[in-house]
């Protein structure tokens, strides 16, 4: 499934669409996610988004959820179910498509490396959960189940994780493209 996936990703992996998920990248982390983290810090005293720490503790997540308030919980809970769902669909898409233009371009197509595209959708999959998490811990505030901060904790180092290796993957890439290039 994983590989029926990753050629499909290639098999679609054109400029052009390419072009059209990093402008949609650049409207989200230059406009519509800024915007919601000022408004997120103005209500927590200058914590920001759950979503933009790396491995926060248990601890560090109850005083977070605890310093947003009400209104800055419900205003949170706005943007993840809004903009925090489609946000991660246009990474996820625009990093996929772009490491499956570059590879198809520096790697034999039957090689292995090429399923390194799916990468952006595991990064994906475990933001998705995330926000799964962080809404159940605002609508059970007050408790705040200990297993579920843990699990929170986690959820958020995995998806760091694959972002992270998303980027080493095109960076990789881009790497032996330019080698190539200039070589020749």
């Amino acid at each position: 499934m994983l590989e029926k996936f990753s050629v499909w990703l290639r098999s679609i992996a054109k400029g052009w669409l390419v072009l059209i998920f990093f402008a949609i990248e650049v409207a989200f982390i230059g406009f519509i996610l800024p915007n919601a983290e000022t408004t997120i810090k103005a209500f927590s005293g200058g914590i920001g988004p759950i979503d933009l720490m790396m491995a926060p503790s248990p601890d560090t997540l109850a005083n977070a959820i605890s310093a947003y308030g009400a209104e800055g919980r419900a205003f949170y809970s706005t943007i993840e179910l809004t903009a925090d769902i489609l946000y991660p669909i246009a990474y996820a898409f625009f990093y996929g498509l772009l490491i499956s233009f570059i590879f198809k371009r520096v790697f034999d197509e039957k090689s292995k490396i090429q399923l390194l595209n799916v990468l952006p959708f595991g990064a994906w999959l475990f933001d998705l959960i995330e926000n799964i998490c962080i809404l159940t811990l605002f609508s059970s505030f007050p408790n705040l189940p200990a297993a579920l901060l843990m699990i929170l904790t986690i959820v958020n180092a995995v998806k760091w994780a694959f972002a992270g290796l998303s980027i080493l993957s095109l960076l990789m890439g881009l790497g032996v493209w330019g080698a190539k290039k200039f070589k020749r």
